[in-house]
């Protein structure tokens, strides 16, 4: 399952709370969008182990709940600065 990295501060919220809580109560005030999609990074647990992802939330206005999706991806490059995507891009529940 995915988690997801705190401390950000998003639409005013506290630092405490969930970024992505956050992100979805700033996008449905008025005038609401037809849809919309929220990414953020964090880590999911596979067979293989932890490894860091970004996600992206897609949700529709009215529908109760949305899609998630993931790529997985691993440090890179000299000094690890670059990011390289591992797989494909997967649906995660």
């Amino acid at each position: 399952m995915a988690g997801v990295t705190g401390g950000v501060n998003v639409a005013g919220q506290q630092k405490d709370s969930c970024p992505v809580t956050a992100a979805r109560q700033s996008i449905g005030e008025e005038p609401h969008p037809d849809r919309e999609a929220v990414a953020r990074d964090g880590f999911m647990t596979t067979w293989e182990g932890r490894q860091e992802a970004v996600f992206v939330g897609s949700y529709e206005h009215g529908s109760p709940a949305g899609f998630d999706m993931a790529q997985r991806y691993q440090r890179a490059g000299f000094l690890k600065k670059k990011r390289e995507s591992v797989g494909n891009p997967a649906l995660v529940e």
